[in-house]
């Protein structure tokens, strides 16, 4: 009977580690929607070592500094009216060669995290080809895109994507605060026509 017991509940817990999350609504701990303010307050209070570069009322850069246990170049948050709708996070690869794996390994612990399988978009054009060898070169050059998107039942988005600096860029974005950014930023660019 204790083994039965002991079984059921590793069931269940495994059951509920791989368990799909209804909604994106951050990372960090930080919310979409939160003030510039309040996030400048959070990345402070996590004392990741994030640098403040860069202070605007609708952008908010840092640099330098750690990302789930990982050496990140910057975060940067990106806010409409004062509320946070894009976070993008550029992850350090120490070594070129090793950038594919690094997304890999990022790719899956975002998986297991979300319990979402993530769409996967990757383009080669000539003269590369999918396992020839040149993955690195071929992104710094531009000839091969490799990412993966992570789509939540509320509709936010996860992006995870190799830089043609071969970093590992991952979007967190809130897809209704940020289509009202663009909406308003259209509307003001196409005033002048």
């Amino acid at each position: 009977m204790k083994k039965l017991l002991t079984f059921i509940t590793i069931i269940l817990f495994s059951l509920n580690v791989n368990a799909q999350v209804d909604s994106l609504t951050g990372c960090m701990g930080i919310k979409f929607g939160s003030s510039t303010s309040k996030v400048k307050s959070m990345v402070t209070s996590k004392n990741a070592g994030f640098n403040l570069y860069h202070n605007q009322t609708d952008l908010v850069s840092y640099t330098e500094g750690t990302f789930a246990g990982r050496s990140c170049i910057g975060a940067i948050f990106s806010f409409h009216d004062d509320k946070l709708h894009t976070i993008k996070i550029l992850l350090e690869s120490k070594y070129d060669p090793k950038c594919y794996d690094l997304y890999l390994e990022v790719r899956e612990e975002l998986s297991k995290k979300y319990g979402i399988e993530p769409n996967e978009i990757h383009k080669y054009r000539s003269p590369y080809r999918e396992g020839d060898g040149y993955i690195s070169t071929g992104i710094k050059l531009g000839y091969i895109d490799i990412a993966s998107y992570f789509n939540f039942p509320d509709g936010n988005v996860l992006t995870i994507e190799i830089t043609k600096s071969l970093s590992i860029m991952l979007v967190y974005q809130d897809t209704n605060l940020a289509s009202t950014a663009i909406e308003e930023k259209n509307k003001d660019l196409n005033k002048d026509y």
